[in-house]
């Protein structure tokens, strides 16, 4: 028989490991975890919560309308996801543990309630004395829950991340737009609060695209028996890019998973391209849902079917890199006209802004008209006069 391994020692340095892992994303990763697990319950409203409680590190909550699970020992396995009847996209990524390892480190609190099947369970525990009882969990018995009320609520006591303000705050926001824009556009909601006081809670828009010149690509393709939607064009010369996240953009199910690129775009300029690609049936993800199986055949199918916009698209796009390139190379002509006229004018000495020469054999600054030489000529004296000895008298 194999020789039994005890590996509860090794759950100490598991969770530290988990809790300074560098997060691709970091805060924008660790949320999205959260809401892929509500949604994938069937939730149609999270809220994200920074509150303080007059301490410096703030309570981040999370809070859903989904069907709640029976299995909150879930939350505490790593490497383990429950099981969902819908997409499913929460099964993959860091996990909620790892998530909320990483926001609160080994010193913070996990907090879970959720109601399921028509009661409530509950669990609390403190990372630090996780590891003294070997991982031992107490869950106390559920207790039945009102008439209609569903959901999980998860808090994570105190956030040992910083939360971001002002700018990166709004770019937060602005990505958890783009991410859940097709479960936003389906009618879910998701807000944030920020933890500042009073703040109300702030509601996440979707990405919009851009209006398409006419002429735009939209139709379904298959590959290998899996399907997909396509829609790609051209932005209107002015659009600014930031909203128009040039290159196609990939869904599945309620969220992006491939943001946009040039992927399916070949080696065709991309500047003025937008649209997306939604996956329909018979596509699998990787494990940390931002690699699609099978992508490269994908790919190939979407540049062949763009082909006529991507081939427009590059001509539009070096047309306006060239007419950029001649107009900065203007500007800088320009400039150095400008910048020849004002040393030839050079002239500051009086209000006029002219200085004209002194006579004495010093250099000359900035005078009106050019000079030969680097200093003026020196004043002559005046001739003297000589007048008859009688007119003198």
């Amino acid at each position: 028989m194999p020789e039994s391994i005890d590996c509860r020692p090794l759950l100490g340095p598991t969770l530290v490991a988990v809790a300074s892992q560098n997060l691709p994303g970091g805060l924008k990763t660790a949320l999205a975890e959260w809401i892929d697990n509500s949604f994938d319950a069937g939730a149609r409203h999270v809220a994200i919560t920074f509150e303080r409680h007059g301490g410096k590190r703030p309570a981040l909550t999370i809070r859903d309308d989904g069907a709640g699970t029976d299995r909150l020992d879930k939350f505490l396995r790593l490497g383990d996801h429950g099981r969902s009847n819908t997409t499913r996209l929460g099964r993959f990524g860091v996990g909620s543990k790892d998530a909320a390892l990483w926001c609160g480190g080994m010193d913070s609190r996990l907090s879970v309630a959720s109601i399921h099947g028509g009661h409530r369970r509950s669990v609390s525990i403190a990372w630090q004395r996780f590891v003294r009882d070997n991982g031992r969990v107490e869950f106390p018995d559920p207790e039945p829950a009102g008439l209609g009320e569903r959901g999980t609520t998860i808090t994570v006591e105190p956030v040992d991340r910083s939360v971001p303000h002002g700018e990166d705050w709004d770019k937060l926001v602005a990505e958890l737009g783009y991410l859940y824009s097709p479960a936003i556009h389906e009618g879910r909601q998701i807000t944030l609060t920020a933890p500042t006081r009073g703040t109300r809670p702030e509601p996440v828009l979707p990405w919009d695209p851009p209006d398409l010149e006419p002429g735009y690509v939209e139709t379904n393709i298959t590959v290998a028996g899996r399907t997909a939607h396509v829609k790609c064009g051209i932005v209107p010369a002015g659009v600014p890019h930031p909203p128009t996240r040039q290159g196609l953009t990939y869904w599945h199910g309620f969220r992006v998973i491939v943001p946009a690129s040039s992927r399916g775009c070949g080696s065709y300029d991309t500047s003025r391209v937008c649209g997306f690609v939604k996956l329909l049936s018979g596509w699998a993800l990787s494990k940390n849902k931002d690699e699609i199986i099978g992508a490269d055949d994908l790919y190939a199918a979407v540049e062949q079917v763009c082909r006529p916009v991507l081939e427009k698209a590059d001509k539009v796009g070096r047309t306006l890199d060239s007419e950029a390139f001649l107009s900065s190379v203007s500007e800088r002509v320009n400039a150095g006209i400008d910048a020849a006229e004002a040393k030839a004018r050079r002239g500051k000495g009086d209000t006029k802004g002219k200085k004209n020469p002194t006579g004495d054999g010093s250099p000359h600054r900035k005078a009106e008209r050019e000079q030969s030489g680097s200093r003026f000529p020196p004043r002559r004296a005046p001739a003297r006069r000589t007048t008859p000895r009688a007119a003198r008298r």
